[in-house]
């Protein structure tokens, strides 16, 4: 199978500062393609929904959807769709969401869109849920900060969120049965059907 996309016109990223990322000026923009063309090894379809992606489908997605935080090759987080993130307390992650950022469907991306996103993957069935179990409570405080209360500590959950686990969908495509075919996301390219 074979999967298309095109420049998004989504609201593109910025650098910014982060509460555990180094305060540098961001890295210069990249060239961007005009369409990029995916192959699936053995012509099956990827699953577009990220509560159902597994860690082998994170680069089929990642031109679609952009992730909460990117890890760095030598290990450090860098800001995406969080600008900020700290742990408050062992049980208790606070996450900062960029402003001004919106789907390639128009909707916005902010803290209920995290929320909504978040709830999907824990209640869902993809390999993710697991991980998502021990967070008992996750709430939009405001327009763009989510806090998110842990039944037990868990430090991992930036790698978590560095991954297909951290790709934020159009709140407007949860749910439905268009989102495995057709992703909605805030990434620097928008899927193209008629191209696919």
């Amino acid at each position: 199978a074979q999967a298309s996309v095109a420049p998004s016109t989504a609201a593109p990223s910025t650098g910014a500062a982060s509460s555990t990322a180094p305060t540098e000026a961001p890295p210069a923009s990249p060239v961007m393609a005009d369409a990029i063309t995916m192959y699936t090894p053995g012509g099956a379809a990827p699953n577009f929904d990220p509560a159902q992606a597994s860690v082998n489908q994170y680069n089929f997605l990642a031109p679609v959807y952009d992730p909460l935080l990117r890890r760095m090759s030598d290990g450090p987080f860098e800001p995406r769709r969080a600008t900020a993130w700290s742990y408050t307390s062992p049980t208790e992650l606070v996450l900062k969401i960029r402003d001004g950022v919106t789907f390639s469907d128009g909707t916005p991306l902010d803290a209920a869109a995290v929320v909504k996103n978040m709830d999907n993957v824990k209640k869902g069935t993809g390999s993710y849920a697991a991980q998502f179990a021990s967070m008992s409570a996750i709430t939009a405080t405001d327009p763009s900060t989510v806090t998110i209360t842990l039944s037990q500590p868990n430090p991992s959950l930036p790698v978590l969120f560095s991954s297909a686990a951290g790709m934020i969908a159009s709140p407007a495509a949860l749910g439905t049965d268009g989102l495995a075919t057709t992703p909605v996301g805030s990434g620097p390219y928008a899927y193209d059907a008629q191209a696919s």
